[in-house]
């Protein structure tokens, strides 16, 4: 009888030795793996970027006007021995004219070669740094401006500007660390640009787009002194698709202000795309472009 007690106890004991040994294996583990709840979540760094866009933020040139693109790069903290920057552009519609550079630490090239399609061509900007220069961390840098010649004549639609990227490539556009590494990890583009007509609309008189269904007058303008510095320029233009202006809408073009307003891009009815130039006191001089295209 004792000895059956003695197994017992000697049993009971085995099991809770093995039950605590696994519990504090457990708790060992745990403690050892990173828990969500503990430790805060980690963003992935932003990586380094290329961004390609129009010099002076508008969307529709017109007849014979030349493109000009601004070329802005972010290193992300890392300094920067060279690029490659690849612009694809439309052909036959332009041409490439000049690149300038805006960052003196740069040596520059370009080259024009074939794309992989007979409607485009691409430009090659390489940059280098020299030797005995210090290579630079790019911060939203400008490193330049390119010019495309357009067509001398009247062209309907739109074309696009982009850089050529593809992640893993090495015939594409690139930002190289002092480690020969391409640390670029996305572009911002296309670029789209709409062949326009520019026409001056004066109070009082209504116009239409040349052989379109687009009416167009000017209701008011505010023209305000120059010493005002807080004050907007404001066009107020009624658009609509009937001659007597049935069903039309008055929209508000500003510029201007402590803020920096610029409301003077805007795409109205029926899709068309409306650029102010200027505002005066009895007329404004704008620019359109059909829709679609």
């Amino acid at each position: 009888m004792m000895n059956n007690e003695k197994k017992i106890l000697l049993t009971v004991f085995v099991i809770f030795l093995l039950t605590s040994t696994v519990a504090l294996f457990l708790r060992t583990k745990q403690r050892s793996l990173p828990s969500s709840q503990a430790l805060p979540s980690v963003s992935p760094a932003p990586q380094a970027h290329i961004t390609l866009k129009m010099k002076d933020g508008r969307k529709v040139i017109k007849r014979a006007e030349p493109v000009v693109l601004e070329v802005v790069a972010n290193s992300n903290n890392v300094p920067i021995s060279g690029y490659d920057i690849n612009i694809l552009f439309p052909v036959p519609e332009f041409t490439f004219k000049s690149f300038t550079s805006l960052d003196g630490r740069f040596m520059t090239t370009t080259t024009t070669l074939a794309a992989g399609s007979p409607s485009q061509k691409k430009l090659v900007i390489t940059g280098t740094v020299p030797i005995e220069k210090q290579p630079p961390i790019l911060n939203d840098t400008v490193l330049g401006t390119v010019t495309f010649d357009s067509p001398n004549e009247n062209r309907v639609g739109n074309v696009e500007f982009m850089v050529e990227f593809e992640p893993g490539s090495k015939k594409d556009s690139n930002l190289i660390d002092t480690k020969s590494h391409d640390i670029l990890g996305g572009v911002t583009g296309p670029v789209d640009v709409a062949f326009g007509k520019q026409m001056t609309l004066v109070k009082g008189k209504a116009a239409t787009a040349e052989s379109t269904k687009l009416y167009l007058r000017l209701v008011s303008t505010t023209v305000p002194e120059s010493t005002c510095r807080d004050c907007l320029t404001e066009a107020k233009i009624e658009f609509s698709t009937a001659a007597n202006f049935t069903g039309s809408k008055i929209i508000d073009f500003s510029s201007g202000g402590f803020a920096g307003t610029n409301n003077l891009s805007k795409t109205v009815l029926s899709g068309w795309v409306v650029e102010i130039d200027s505002i005066k006191g009895d007329s404004v001089v704008l620019r359109l472009a059909q829709p679609g295209g």
